[in-house]
């Protein structure tokens, strides 16, 4: 039969203890190895677990790793996070009840008439201007400014 996952990993961190055991200098080179395989932050969530959970092992038994492997492990955590986008759902836009169309329809109709007669107001203001000698654009008098004066 084939050797399960976590069975392997043990042999592995017993086969990395004994090596760390034996050559302490190792330890050096593993926290080289550590940074340059760690996975990329856009990889999934379970990679980074899986590796992360056995760097922490290796911390475990080999404690002189922690100060130079925490900091990393941090900074790399933290680009992960900023590089995390979750989707922000929006609400749904409801669609355009019958009911509420034929309101604004029917809103619309009675606006037809105007509020008041543009028409009627603008008659009465050009004929007071006309009676009083004047125009309705230059103020009245027939004179614009600076004209008349002193000439």
């Amino acid at each position: 039969a084939a050797p399960l996952a976590h069975d392997v990993a043990d042999i592995a961190h017993a086969m990395l203890r004994s090596v760390l055991f034996t050559c302490p200098l190792a330890a050096r080179t593993l926290c080289d190895l550590i940074h340059a395989r760690f996975p990329h932050r856009r990889l999934a969530t379970p990679v980074h677990t899986h590796y992360l959970r056995h760097v922490l092992r290796v911390m475990s038994y080999e404690p002189y790793v922690q100060p130079v492997l925490v900091p990393y492990i941090v900074q790399q955590l933290l680009a992960i996070d900023a590089e995390a986008r979750m989707p922000v759902p929006l609400p749904p836009i409801p669609p355009l009840a019958s009911h509420h169309a034929s309101v604004l329809d029917d809103d619309l109709d009675a606006d037809d008439e105007p509020v008041f007669p543009m028409d009627d107001m603008l008659d009465e203001t050009h004929a007071g201007a006309a009676a009083a000698g004047g125009g309705i654009v230059n103020g009245g008098g027939g004179r614009g400014r600076g004209e008349g004066e002193g000439a």
